[in-house]
């Protein structure tokens, strides 16, 4: 069977789905494969349908429907959601939405570690002046406008957040790793030796900032 109206997207590939960014994550981040009908991506949808999970083995979004051999292909769907902004219901979402945004930013520093992104996918602060731009250039409305905005603003604030704890020499991730240390050693590390560790990551961070902007400004110029 075929995703339907009504259906509540449980997971898609094993992995839990709790706000439409999972989604979006999910569907961007997976291999296309090729059969004769050309390039397709295949998935697992697994739905709440009248209160039941139900499983949509080889789901498939193509660029035209079709149904052969038992295999299901989807041209396009559309995502809703509860239209009651309760109180319960906006807080329930806004919480839903940070952890979702926060744990794409902890599998997408997975994928970068694993190689399946490389430092071209990477945008520093002018990049991201541009990624807000197109975004609020694509909003119908100022009020879409300032959600987008909103919406961008929070998950860089996340996203940060969660950066800074990496245990990278120079973040607070690092400092959190030095008092671990201290407290199993019962003395502190020396200072000077501290320092340079800092030293050395601050340096580097530094190197992939400029790194990261120089392929920002090198996009912007010549796209890509």
């Amino acid at each position: 069977s075929a995703l339907e109206i009504g259906d509540e997207i449980y997971s898609i590939n094993k992995m839990r789905i709790i706000s439409a960014s999972d989604i979006l994550y999910k569907l961007n981040n997976s291999l296309p494969k090729t059969d004769e009908t050309g390039k397709y991506i295949e998935y697992e949808f697994v739905v709440i349908r009248d209160n039941k999970k139900v499983t949509l083995p080889n789901v498939k979004l193509a660029s035209t429907p079709n149904e052969q051999g038992g295999v299901t292909y989807v041209r396009d769907f559309g995502v809703f959601f509860d239209e009651n902004k309760s109180f319960s219901n906006v807080i329930n979402y806004s919480f839903r939405s940070a952890v979702s945004q926060g744990r794409i930013i902890w599998l997408s520093l997975i994928d970068l570690i694993k190689g399946t992104y490389g430092l071209n996918d990477l945008a520093g602060p002018v990049g991201l002046v541009t990624i807000i731009g197109d975004a609020t250039s694509r909003a119908e409305n100022f009020a879409e406008k300032v959600s987008m905005f909103i919406s961008l603003t929070a998950f860089l604030t996340i996203n940060l957040g969660i950066l800074n704890l990496l245990p990278v020499p120079a973040l607070d991730g690092a400092r959190l790793l030095f008092f671990a240390a201290e407290a199993i050693r019962r003395k502190p590390l020396k200072a000077q030796t501290e320092g340079m560790i800092h030293f050395i990551g601050f340096a580097a961070l530094m190197l992939l900032m400029l790194a990261v902007t120089f392929n920002d400004i090198k996009r912007l110029i010549f796209g890509g």
